[in-house]
């Protein structure tokens, strides 16, 4: 049958059928997505839905690895592939009871929210409460609480549920909510290149070896800075976006039309602003690392031809803010 996604509150965590599914109605089940994901909702049947329809709300999608940095990305090309469900794929999961412990990570739209509520781990604690009881859920799942007023308040993107003691369920108020850690969605969001480098290529070792030596050397005598040159078309880009894909390091892409301002002082403040975020960024994990990358630019000599390197396009990024 067709799938229709739905992204309310009034469709929150569940998956609607026709009445011929009439066995599964208010039971919780498991949907494959895919080899990593499944959705895990509540069934409900109406005799409005078409037998060759249903609506699903993705909010609670359990992943078999927390640890991929291009965790959020894929989930959104699965739900997005996603056009069909076959009933077969639908399995009843354990009954549902009261979680007890649950321990989970925050992961906010951006690094400035992550560090403004860091402080306040009191406050947070009590709004992703009230969130997570809107919700059943269990091990190593994702929720978005998208369409949910509390988290937009805070500016919460998901809720990487970790531990809840191997049980399915839902929390009460008596029940203990244990943030592990805070991050900003920039370390889920790392897009791999369609073509990459060869591991092998001299160029991307030592690129990825200065990466690596960087996040594990607090000397004030490294350089944090690296200019690649070569003409349009050579892989400098792709090398960068490769290694840091591999190295799990976000990147901050700075382009010119979207930090230039007619505004005296503006474009300057703007820079500044880019250049503390990716601080913020480095420092939510140990020995955390951003990159800044300005967008490829050619040479202000290029016409004149007044140097061998001229020719040629520049390509610079800094890495700033380790801990």
């Amino acid at each position: 049958m067709i799938i229709l996604l739905a992204d309310n509150l009034f469709s929150l965590q569940r998956l609607s059928l026709c009445t011929k599914y009439d066995e599964f109605s208010t039971k919780y089940v498991s949907l494959q997505l895919s080899s990593d994901f499944e959705c895990l909702v509540q069934v409900f049947s109406k005799r409005e839905i078409d037998p060759s329809y249903c609506v699903l709300n993705c909010s609670v999608i359990k992943c078999s690895n927390f640890e991929k940095p291009n965790l959020l990305l894929e989930i959104g090309s699965v739900l997005k592939n996603l056009k069909s469900l076959e009933t077969s794929s639908l399995q009843v999961v354990d009954p549902v009871s009261n979680i007890k412990v649950v321990s989970l990570s925050v992961v906010f739209t951006n690094a400035r929210l992550t560090s403004k509520w860091k402080s306040k781990n009191e406050v947070v604690v009590s709004i992703v409460r009230e969130i997570l009881k809107m919700f059943v859920f269990t091990n190593n799942c994702i929720i978005f609480p998208n369409c949910v007023g509390a988290s937009k308040s805070l500016g919460i993107h998901c809720l990487l549920i970790h531990d809840t003691g191997g049980v399915c369920g839902r929390i009460t108020s008596s029940t203990r909510v244990n943030i592990v850690n805070s991050l900003s969605k920039s370390w889920f969001e790392l897009q791999k290149p369609l073509v990459c480098p060869n591991p092998n290529n001299a160029m991307y070792k030592l690129f990825k070896s200065h990466c690596v030596f960087e996040r594990t050397t607090e000397s004030p005598l490294i350089s944090h800075n690296i200019l690649l040159v070569g003409p349009s078309g050579c892989g400098k880009t792709t090398l960068v976006k490769s290694v840091a894909f591999d190295c799990g390091v976000p990147i901050i892409t700075l382009l010119g039309p979207e930090v230039s301002s007619s505004d005296p002082g503006q474009t300057e403040r703007n820079i500044k602003e880019l250049f503390e975020e990716a601080k913020l960024i480095s420092k939510e994990k140990p020995g955390g690392m951003c990159l800044i990358f300005p967008g490829p630019s050619r040479c202000p000599c290029r016409e004149r031809k007044c140097h061998p390197f001229c020719s040629n396009h520049l390509v610079s990024f800094g890495s700033v803010g380790f801990s």
